[in-house]
């Protein structure tokens, strides 16, 4: 086998839904990672130009109408990112049949959905975030072991947004709520000019205050986050999974290979420790 050729299986194959505004930024991540395919894209209608800008030649377009299980048989994929839209899941019985993993970035599914997030989840690895960004859930991982470690500690969260943003930000009410917090008390919004979104969770202790902070700069932000989501879930057995869990059993798993490597056992050698996925 020519090393070309083992390089191409190792790739992960990449249908993508939705090539809306973050979809498209989206889409231009996926073409530049190297350890990735995009395949095909599928847009809601087939208004305006037949191809996006920015997207391969040997990448196939669909329609969301004329997209169907042939479709798949001819492009077949290894993982599924849905930027799309919360009625695109009564397509996931069909992926997930045809042996697709299914990422999917949908802000909020209603009641109408679960079955179908369900049906899915019994034949592939299903992973849902409202925020698929890699940092926002690495703070919700990390607020949660400072919490552990100061459980005595003053915390607050601060959401910033442009200044249109009516509502409290999901994002910071996600972190309050992974806390324990009140979110009418330990919750603060601010709205100003045009900042696309910054999160931060305060911990207050006497003598040192500590800041977990993120701020989203472009949408490629959620490209990002969803190709770590893609080559997590790769490894995934037939379920439903989340960003969060992502990034804790990969932060576990970091933390457990540095104890091994600095743990002396008895009589020499390391201890080897575990931790579970």
């Amino acid at each position: 086998m020519t090393a070309r050729r083992a390089d191409r299986q190792t790739r992960l194959r990449i249908g993508l839904m939705g090539l809306g505004r973050i979809g498209s930024l989206v889409a231009g991540e996926l073409a530049a990672a190297d350890d990735m395919d995009l395949c095909w894209a599928v847009r809601r209608t087939g208004d305006g130009d037949a191809r996006p800008s920015g997207l391969a030649p040997e990448v196939a377009v669909t329609t969301a109408a004329e997209w169907s299980p042939g479709f798949l048989r001819e492009h077949p994929v290894d993982v599924v990112i849905d930027f799309s839209h919360a009625s695109a899941a009564r397509h996931y019985p069909m992926l997930a049949q045809a042996g697709c993993r299914i990422v999917s970035a949908i802000s909020h599914y209603g009641p109408e959905a679960q079955p179908f997030l369900a049906a899915a989840a019994r034949h592939a690895a299903v992973l849902h975030s409202p925020n698929i960004t890699l940092g926002i859930n690495f703070v919700l991982v990390a607020s949660r072991l400072m919490q552990r470690l100061a459980p005595h500690a003053d915390i607050e969260v601060v959401e910033e947004h442009f200044r249109g943003k009516p509502e409290t930000s999901g994002t910071a009410l996600k972190l309050a709520q992974a806390l324990g917090l009140d979110p009418t008390r330990q919750v603060n919004s601010i709205r100003v000019g045009g900042i696309v979104g910054r999160h931060e969770v305060i911990f207050g202790l006497p003598n040192q205050t500590i800041r977990l902070t993120h701020e989203s700069i472009s949408g490629k932000a959620f490209g990002q986050g969803a190709m770590f989501a893609a080559r997590w879930l790769a490894a995934q057995r037939p379920g439903r999974y989340t960003m969060e869990e992502a990034v804790r059993s990969t932060f576990a798993a970091t933390l457990a290979d540095d104890l091994a490597a600095a743990t002396p056992a008895p009589g020499g050698g390391r201890v080897r420790w575990s931790s579970a996925a």
